[in-house]
């Protein structure tokens, strides 16, 4: 931020007033680099989350976070939730990813019971993804 401040004043010294013409312009630019970087840190560290959850899913350990709030601190939150009922119970349905890859990832379904309970979770391998993925893309 330092570096974009110095520039916009080397810009006033350097044009004179003609750079205050362009003044929101200049700041419009710089809120959206200053902004694309917090979305950058954003993807980055939740893509770094799904990696941890997907360790956790491949050596068994999952099954330690046994509330909703153990497993959102751990893993962030979910790409997408839903309620849904399975079993005439209403459950959670939290689908956990990569924040960009959207057909091209594994994805790990996390259920939670109306007490934030843990109750079950599914790990789609990305090639189920691909052939269930094309199915819908045939409708």
């Amino acid at each position: 931020m330092p570096k974009v401040i110095i520039l916009i004043l080397i810009s006033f010294i350097l044009t004179g007033c003609r750079t205050l013409e362009h003044l929101d312009e200049l700041l419009t630019l710089k809120d959206y680099s200053e902004s694309k970087d917090a979305t950058d840190s954003y993807v980055k560290n939740q893509d770094a989350k799904f990696e941890e959850l997907l360790k956790a899913v491949n050596d068994g350990t999952i099954d330690k976070y046994k509330t909703k709030k153990t497993f959102k601190i751990a893993f962030g939150e979910a790409v997408f939730e839903r309620e849904i009922e399975k079993d005439g119970k209403a459950l959670n349905e939290c689908l956990y990813r990569y924040s960009t890859k959207y057909f091209e990832s594994d994805k790990v379904y996390v259920y939670f019971d109306e007490k934030g309970m843990l109750i079950e979770w599914k790990l789609v391998k990305k090639e189920e993804n691909s052939s269930s993925d094309a199915l819908l893309q045939e409708k």
